[in-house]
């Protein structure tokens, strides 16, 4: 059987919206996990499995244009046989000030399958989003795409059972048959198609460009737009990831576009899911009753303190560099960024769903529970002390004293606040001393509930 090569289409678009505050002046793609960039190590590890890997990444918006362009530059850091090629979404026949604008992750995709045709010759295009991490292997993916299409034009979507939980109408789900053929494609609907989801892990034949040619103002949607159209015009689908012999499956898959999946994406990084994450310059430091990985640059100073007991571990935490310790601190299930300064402060979250502090943050005389404080933003207190609820967050930047952040509260900086509230997602809830606290419209489910 004939091993044709692949090419990974990366969109870099969208303002992720669900991530506000975090993702107003920082893009998804650079949003840490872990204390790592996620993007860039999954695309290391992706790339290390692929021969001759070659990469086209839609950039959308000034953000993704400046940080991944700059970091990820021409591909030779991930090998010297890697190519990365950057390109932006044009459309002449839209009003010029509209013409870099994408309505949609299908607009996005078939403009680039109709302006790279000839490059991409006979490849197979497996398209992948920003903000997912997974344990798979692309290789046995393509094993598996040519064996069910046989030649013929098909397109093989990433599934992942996810079961009955709240929140499975948040994603597209997937019916298929004994074999793998897929029936029925349904995208975020409240009744699922079945309890496998997909995701966004999806690889096509390069003959689907036939079909969606001309087709981009009409399939706006990857998901909800052109999957549906090819299945419905008779182009082979079939679901890639299930229990099939032979095969492996898509695990640990988790897309951290919104602040619950964001937690649960460090979760699994805390709780070393994902081997391929690499953590050069981390030292482990244990205990009876817990596990850190701790940066070589904090790890005498946190070895020092734990033994005159000005700090706690337990269970399971991630540590960066430049630990600033101005106090007592217990740390459980939390990731602690870099250049942290921290006191009298209590941090936990669950092992599903730690506590995050992002870098150069300031904690002090405060309670936090799987919540998130953003970069540069410091949370304190006075006569009582500051908290954070479970999936509270606190934007990048700000300041925040003397307060009670209820569970799934929102704050930034007020100069925002027509940024936020022209989403149509969220609602002000209070705004003091140049701050709005804010919270979804709609609340999703609530894990600790």
């Amino acid at each position: 059987m004939n091993k044709k090569r692949i090419v990974v289409y990366v969109s870099a678009g969208g303002l992720s919206t669900r991530l506000y505050p975090l993702t107003i002046e920082v893009t998804k793609a650079w949003l840490d996990i872990g204390n790592k960039t996620p993007f860039f190590i999954a695309l290391q590890n992706l790339l290390a499995l692929i021969k001759n890997p070659e990469v086209y990444i839609l950039t959308q918006g000034f953000q993704n244009d400046i940080f991944i362009t700059s970091e990820l530059k021409d591909g030779s850091r991930f090998s010297q046989n890697a190519s990365i090629r950057y390109f932006r979404f044009f459309d002449e026949t839209k009003d010029v000030e509209k013409r870099h604008i994408t309505e949609g992750s299908g607009e996005g995709f078939i403009n680039f399958l109709e302006r790279f045709e000839r490059e991409l010759g006979d490849a197979v295009i497996l398209s992948m989003n920003v903000d997912n991490l997974a344990n798979f292997d692309p290789n046995d993916m393509l094993r598996y795409h040519n064996m069910f299409h046989r030649g013929r034009p098909g397109v093989t979507i990433g599934v992942t059972y996810w079961g009955d939980r709240p929140d499975i109408n948040q994603f597209g789900t997937v019916r298929f048959d004994e074999k793998g053929k897929v029936i029925e494609f349904r995208e975020k609907s409240p009744e699922p198609a079945s309890l496998y989801i997909n995701t966004g892990i999806v690889m096509f034949s390069p003959e689907v460009v036939q079909f969606l040619r001309g087709r981009s103002s009409e399939l706006k949607d990857l998901g909800g737009h052109v999957i549906p159209f090819l299945l419905s015009n008779g182009v082979s689908v079939c679901a890639y990831g299930h229990q099939t012999e032979g095969f492996r499956q898509i695990r640990d898959w988790v897309d951290f576009g919104t602040i619950e999946a964001y937690l649960r994406a460090n979760g699994n990084v805390l709780n070393g899911i994902y081997d391929w994450f690499e953590f050069q310059n981390y030292e482990r430091l244990e205990g009876d009753s817990y596990s850190a990985l701790v940066h070589k640059n904090s790890f005498e100073t946190l070895k020092d303190v734990l033994k005159n007991g000005k700090v706690s571990l337990k269970d399971r935490s991630i540590i960066g560099s430049g630990i600033n310790l101005i106090g007592p601190v217990s740390i459980s299930n939390a990731v602690i960024g870099h250049n942290i300064t921290i006191g009298n402060v209590e941090v936990s979250g669950t092992q599903e769903y730690p506590a995050v502090l992002l870098d150069a943050s300031t904690i002090v005389n405060s309670e936090l529970r799987s919540s998130i404080v953003g970069y540069s933003s410091c949370l304190n207190a006075k006569d009582r002390k500051s908290s954070m609820g479970e999936f509270s967050v606190i934007g990048n930047n700000i300041t925040v004293a003397n307060a009670r952040i209820d569970s799934r509260v929102r704050v930034a900086d007020s100069r925002y606040t027509e940024l936020i509230l022209s989403t149509n997602k969220y609602e002000i809830v209070y705004a003091s001393n140049n701050l709005i606290f804010f919270v979804e419209k709609q609340s999703s489910y609530n894990p600790f509930r």
